[in-house]
């Protein structure tokens, strides 16, 4: 059963309470709304509130970045609202926040969330920052200034430039990067411009001083050839802040790449069109099939892959049918692997 599915079947088992003088319902396309939810509280407690911002209705997203709240640890969807109009839905959430006054570094809220249905999806519809995030009690207001210091003199990060050398299209690791904090407040860590290789990794708790390092996420898909990224970091506590840049470099060898031609016309029914193989190692290599799922009739297609060269596979679409994608199959491995795949662009329906 599906997670959003799930969390809908738990309604009709909670105690809500009905309202008999209006009709009830559950709002419209609600599996999209759990679905929606769930990726929106995913990307916070990744801390990666840009990127939320997509699930926000754009007409409330400065109202969201405006937000004063306290950092989210985790976050549970568990269920929905009943609602009297299907356009509007209201999800209900467990959070855990960070909180100096908890023993264990952390509080526990249940809120409510606002959802409006507009152009065919689901956002959230921000009215006060308030109402979304759990925001920090009076009596854990701070010395914004003050706390910043203690930050810029106890958190240290210790390889701030790392060399991932040459890496494969498609390969996906974790790297430690090691850290130092002699301070006695909870701190969390987000990434402030998203890249198409790096992310960090989700803390499950805050950084105190027994914490070593904090984690990123690698992955080299659809990517080729050198990189150089600055990676900006903002080390919060509260509202309290400091920006670190740790900076990743590498370069992205993709063993068997692809050309498609013409790389910008559509992909039409019973039109030939080419894709380029080519071979970018120093190894000839066979070619044992081009699998197409039957979907386009293969006109012509190489045998081999010299070392350093590119061969030609025409092809053409067959009626009724939706090119996806090409899998060349190699007679002996290329580094490690012996099928590599081209996916299609610009395809006519």
């Amino acid at each position: 059963m599906r997670k959003g599915a799930g969390l809908i079947l738990a309604l009709y088992l909670s105690s809500i309470p009905v309202i008999f003088c209006q009709e009830v319902r559950l709002p419209r396309n609600p599996e999209k709304l759990i679905d929606r939810a769930l990726a929106f509280w995913a990307l916070i407690t990744s801390n990666q509130r840009s990127r939320a911002l997509e699930f926000v209705l754009p007409a409330k997203r400065d109202l969201f970045l405006a937000g004063r709240a306290m950092p989210v640890l985790k976050a549970k969807v568990v269920g929905l609202d009943l609602t009297t109009k299907a356009d509007q839905g209201a999800v209900r959430t467990t959070v855990e926040v960070l909180s100096i006054e908890s023993p264990s570094g952390s509080l526990t809220w249940n809120i409510t969330d606002p959802w409006i249905w507009k152009d065919g999806n689901w956002y959230l519809n921000v009215e006060n920052p308030q109402d979304i995030f759990p925001h920090s009690p009076v009596n854990e207001e701070i010395d914004i200034n003050e706390a910043r210091k203690q930050i810029e003199k106890n958190f240290h990060v210790l390889r701030d430039q790392i060399d991932f050398g040459t890496l494969l299209e498609g390969q996906h690791f974790n790297i430690d990067v090691p850290i130092e904090y002699t301070g006695d407040l909870p701190l969390t860590i987000e990434l402030g411009i998203p890249n198409p290789l790096v992310a960090l990794g989700q803390l499950s708790e805050p950084i105190t001083s027994r914490s070593k390092n904090f984690v990123l996420l690698v992955g080299t898909d659809n990517w080729e050839g050198p990189f150089t990224l600055p990676l900006p970091l903002t080390i919060r506590y509260l509202t309290a802040a400091v920006e670190r840049t740790v900076t990743v470099k590498g370069n992205v060898f993709v063993p068997v790449s692809f050309r498609q031609v013409p790389p910008n016309g559509p992909i039409e029914q019973g039109r030939e069109f080419s894709v380029f193989i080519r071979n970018n190692t120093e190894e000839k290599v066979g070619v044992s099939g081009i699998i197409v799922d039957a979907k386009l009739d293969v006109l012509k297609r190489p045998e081999v892959l010299p070392p350093h060269e590119e061969e030609e596979v025409v092809l053409k679409l067959r009626p009724g049918q939706i090119a996806d994608r090409l899998t060349v199959v190699l007679d002996m491995p290329l580094h490690g692997l012996d099928r590599y795949s081209h996916r299609f662009r610009n395809v006519a329906h």
